[in-house]
């Protein structure tokens, strides 16, 4: 294990992090940390996910596209999501908590890039909006029990 420090890098943007601490614009700056330079696949995981089987199975997740996300279902079937986030009607949302992301693809389309312009410009709904934007039609779903979420069903 390895621990990268990212303050300095973090001091280059002025993200606003609303009520989340900056940390979690730390997904956005995959393409730019020389530690994961080697890698063609990095797997992102938020800090408030349990897993319950191993995470070799979701690295090992075929990906047809730059960006593999679970659909969010509380804001999937909410059209004022894309809305404020300027998409497309019936455009996919994904939430952010876990991502498989395809590094030479994302290097080569500069879609890391793009969501950092995105979320410097205070696009709505911090970095998870910025990537759902710079990502849209360029990510496939993964199996929803991958990202599970409980606390917007009934």
């Amino acid at each position: 294990m390895k621990i990268v420090d990212v303050s300095d890098l973090m001091k280059e943007f002025d993200f606003d992090p609303g009520h989340l601490s900056v940390a979690t614009y730390i997904r956005l700056l995959a393409d730019k940390l020389a530690v994961f330079e080697p890698y063609d696949r990095l797997v992102y995981v938020d800090t408030d996910v349990i897993f319950n089987r191993s995470i070799t199975d979701l690295a090992d997740v075929e990906l047809n596209a730059p960006l593999l996300a679970a659909h969010d279902e509380q804001t999937y079937f909410d059209p004022s999501c894309r809305v404020s986030l300027e998409m497309e009607p019936g455009s996919s949302h994904f939430n952010a908590g876990i991502l498989v992301l395809n590094m030479p693809m994302i290097r080569a389309e500069g879609l890391l890039e793009r969501a950092r312009e995105l979320a410097l410009r205070r696009v709505p709904k911090l970095d998870q909006g910025a990537l759902n934007i710079a990502f849209a039609g360029r990510w496939q779903t993964m199996h929803p029990l991958w990202n599970l979420q409980t606390n917007y069903s009934s």
